[in-house]
């Protein structure tokens, strides 16, 4: 069945990976997610379903250290913008993170491959004990301070959350570890996560089985064996168009653009339509976590991963998050406002503290960077500035729903939904109690979906996916 194998929001990543802890994202604050306590008006009359107990619903577009989930290539964008980002200024100014990377952009092992290059990089024109400030302390961060404090650098790693992580971040509040950005290390054989958690002993496994996996029809009902292998077919027949139009058009489009094309000429039944605009929104928009409109038709398939099963980590992301930052000085609660280089060196300004240091290693998020909060003395070079400007910002929200009873489908590992709008509404589950034995629910929207979402309240977005698991289970 098609889905996401590699969002980092979904399961390794992306690291995609955020926040902090439970409070008032709903009113735009700093806060990427939310708790609950009250079942209240998520449950719909009349229904045999039972309430939520508690949730907890992420928004991470909201979240000021992150603006948005993980990066993808936009039109008129390419590689060469990851590369341009990427690039040290001078013998002064690195920079890392997922979307620095070209091989795993928008996963948790790109970031932290990306932090470990960018020490190798500081390593290679640094003078023996020279001072280092890493900003951030997310997986790229953290990978960074890691390796230079162990080549014998004094690091000092500087944090605008009250917490560790950044976009990696384990959840306590449902009363289970649970991550509200990585969940996975997707594919494990090399995986660089793989290593750095048997090195810790962080349990990972039991690895996720993405075909077992029940799709229901937008009335609930699972699809029947005809309509699956038609809308199967016409995905392959659209993706095998998408990807001969990514080598044959002379100027790069949207990729809906191309998907519609191939659509119109399939001439599909509507409810073989409808499924496979279900599977194009599960296997690209919740993958790249950009939506068709916004992602290059010349790029959007990038990156090329690791071999092997998507693992879980057992006790969450927290257990890395805290072996990587072991014995490292991390200065949370304090958000960078200015980073200034020069020939004597740089200095990092926060609200009341400044750090003077050699060298600087940047990590912050795709999503900040194009906020403009930090600023640069002297500004970045011209290709750098561009390379923010045409990288996307994409969106992968996650809303945990707990239940006094399991009532869904409890020996799938994942439970699939086709809106009858095609808008890509709760398309995707995850079933957490096979996992953890707890009636816990892990919902997915991305792109333009979660987009609505972000700015309503909770006891909406809840109402809103209960609706959708109504709609399946309750007929």
């Amino acid at each position: 069945m098609p889905i996401s194998r590699r969002t980092v929001l979904k399961g390794s990543a992306l690291l995609v990976l955020y926040a902090a802890v439970p409070g008032c994202a709903s009113d735009g604050g700093d806060e990427p997610q939310t708790s609950g306590d009250e079942g209240g008006d998520a449950a719909g009359e009349g229904s045999d379903l039972p309430e939520p107990e508690d949730w907890v619903v992420t928004r991470w577009r909201a979240d000021p250290f992150a603006g948005g989930s993980y990066s993808f290539l936009a039109v008129g964008s390419s590689p060469d913008d990851r590369r341009a980002l990427a690039a040290p200024v001078g013998d002064r100014l690195f920079f890392a993170g997922e979307a620095t990377s070209v091989a795993n952009p928008a996963t948790a092992h790109g970031a932290l491959e990306s932090g470990r290059a960018a020490a190798a990089a500081v390593d290679e024109v640094a003078a023996e004990g020279a001072r280092v400030v890493v900003v951030g302390a997310g997986m790229a961060g953290l990978g960074a301070a890691r390796a230079l404090h162990d080549l014998g650098y004094h690091v000092t790693v500087v944090e605008g959350r009250d917490r560790r992580g950044g976009r990696t971040f384990t959840d306590d509040s449902l009363g289970l570890p649970l991550d509200l950005g990585a969940s996975w290390i997707h594919g494990v054989d090399g995986n660089p996560l793989s290593a750095l958690a048997d090195e810790l002993g962080v349990a990972r496994g039991p690895a996720t089985d993405w075909d077992n996996e029940i799709e229901h029809a937008p009335d609930g009902a699972e699809l029947t064996d005809a309509l699956y292998a038609a809308a199967d077919e016409a995905l392959d027949a659209v993706l095998a168009y998408a990807a001969e139009q990514s080598e044959q058009r002379e100027e790069d489009a949207p990729l809906r653009d191309v998907l519609e094309e191939a659509l119109a000429d399939l001439d599909l039944d509507d409810d073989v339509e409808v499924v496979t605009r279900h599977y194009l929104n599960t296997s690209i928009e919740h993958e790249y976590a950009g939506s068709l409109e916004r992602l290059s038709t010349w790029w959007w398939d990038e990156g090329e991963g690791y071999p092997g099963d998507d693992e879980l980590l057992l006790g969450g992301y927290v257990g890395l998050v805290d072996g990587l930052a072991d014995g490292l000085d991390v200065r949370t609660g304090t958000a960078v406002q200015r980073i200034a280089s020069g020939d004597d060196g740089v200095v990092v300004d926060s609200d009341d503290t400044s750090f003077e240091a050699d060298h600087v290693v940047v990590t912050l998020p795709l999503g900040v960077l194009k906020a403009g909060t930090v600023a640069f003395e002297p500004p970045l070079p011209d290709d750098k500035a561009t390379a923010i400007e045409r990288l996307g910002m994409g969106l992968l929200d996650k809303v945990y729903l707990r239940f006094p009873e399991v009532f869904w489908d409890a020996e799938a590992d994942a439970i699939g939904w086709a809106s009858p709008d095609a808008d890509g509404r709760w398309a995707e589950w995850l079933n957490v109690a096979k996992v953890t034995g707890e009636p816990v629910l892990l919902g997915f929207n991305a792109a333009a979906y979660a987009e609505q979402m972000e700015v309503r309240t909770d006891e909406d977005v809840v109402a809103d996916a209960m609706a959708v698991l109504r709609t399946i289970y309750d007929r």
